[in-house]
């Protein structure tokens, strides 16, 4: 059962790794003016009745506790994508073909270009319907539903990284993309199989070690095409715990997985369905839809206990149409993002969430979360980073 309580670069290189402020004051004001929603320091308890345990969570005002280090130029040429940076350069794409009825199967390549100009080739494919990909650390995870002499040949997923030529990960059946989260030097995945007849579905929830190259699955679930059985949503978390949600025809779940102790730590029912779920011990971050209504007010903070979820608090400009996509724990906490805002839970003694609106003041989109803050986009030609200050 859910209840609810209100309360709760290569910036060319990565620049200052920062910390988070602390602050003491205990009121909320909630102000608006033309360009900018500020949400001031809130500060609310909440209790986990299980444990008796008091949680502390101070919402600070939008922009506040963040700096902001400048820009740095991404070498973009004509006809070139950029897709990320890594300390020592860029990843970029190039479309090379267009095919197919509609045009929709494109040919492309990779490559990496260093800080001193040099470019690489690292994979080219021939066609592919969608595509999806993900910094993490200095490698590019990249995933295509890939098109082959007879049609549909599934989705792979690769990784590329500078001076290394494109590896295969994974290869699944199934023409979905796989749901790639970072968590560091692993990517959490959630992957997709078909059965030879096409009548059911498998969903895996896996950890991809990028130093070792192991691949450690840890749910399965199965869904067939009458619409029966489970699917494995989306997922997220860190080196101690995973987050997941479960989607069946008549509920979605949320479960905590400890790795720690390799079982299921916590499991409840959700209201709503959840796009976007990560988290640190029993404090879980996600975002949410519902067939029902739009969701204005669709990101949340909230403490699972057993077999129950309490939410705590409202995320900060996050709707149903501007969802969480990305998030990393860090030295300094949890930071994630949406497209047009940018967050960093600390936990300590009390939990701050720091929130920063990029929409307020027209500075591009959060494109990378990184080690120490959250990657910016400005006009597609600058890349800037913004993280909270470290006032120790």
């Amino acid at each position: 059962m859910v209840r609810y309580r209100i309360g709760i670069l290569f910036l060319v290189c990565v620049i200052l790794a920062c910390g988070c402020s602390d602050s003491t004051d205990t009121s909320m004001v909630a102000t608006s003016d033309n360009n900018t929603q500020s949400f001031h320091e809130q500060t609310q308890n909440t209790t986990d009745a299980k444990q008796g345990q008091e949680a502390l969570l101070q919402i600070m005002s939008v922009g506040d506790g963040w700096e902001d280090t400048g820009t740095a130029s991404i070498p973009l040429d004509e006809g070139i994508s950029f897709i990320g940076a890594v300390d020592g350069g860029f990843f970029f794409s190039e479309e090379t073909d267009r095919k197919g009825p509609n045009q929709d199967i494109v040919g492309c390549r990779y490559y990496f270009q260093s800080s001193s100009g040099k470019k690489e080739i690292l994979l080219e494919i021939e066609g592919y319907y969608y595509a999806t990909s993900m910094i993490c650390g200095d490698t590019l995870i990249f995933a295509a539903s890939l098109y082959g002499d007879e049609g549909n040949n599934g989705t792979t997923i690769f990784r590329m990284a500078e001076g290394k030529p494109a590896e295969v990960i994974l290869e699944q059946s199934d023409f979905m993309l796989p749901a790639l989260y970072d968590n560091g030097d692993e990517v959490i995945m959630v992957v997709r199989d078909k059965s030879a007849d096409g009548k059911t579905s498998v969903s895996r929830l896996a950890v991809y070690d990028l130093n070792t190259k192991e691949m450690t699955f840890i749910a399965e679930t199965e869904l067939s095409k009458y619409g029966n059985g489970e699917r494995i949503i989306c997922a997220g978390g860190t080196k101690e715990d995973i987050y997941y949600a479960v989607k069946s025809v008549k509920e979605m779940r949320i479960v905590r997985y400890s790795r720690t102790e390799d079982r299921i730590a916590a499991e409840c029912v959700s209201d709503n369905s959840i796009n976007f779920i990560t988290g640190m011990d029993d404090i879980v971050v996600l975002s949410q839809t519902s067939d029902k209504e739009y969701l204005k007010d669709a990101g949340f903070i909230g403490i699972l206990s057993e077999n129950d979820f309490e939410k705590a608090a409202v995320i900060p400009l996050i709707t149903a149409t501007h969802p969480i996509r990305e998030a990393r724990m860090t030295e300094d906490g949890l930071y994630f993002r949406a497209l047009e805002s940018a967050y960093l839970l600390r936990k300590d003694s009390n939990l701050s969430l720091y929130t920063y609106n990029l929409s307020a003041g027209k500075r591009g989109h959060a494109f990378d979360v990184c080690d120490s803050g959250i990657l910016l986009l400005e006009d597609d030609s600058n890349i800037r980073k913004v993280s909270v200050r470290n006032e120790d």
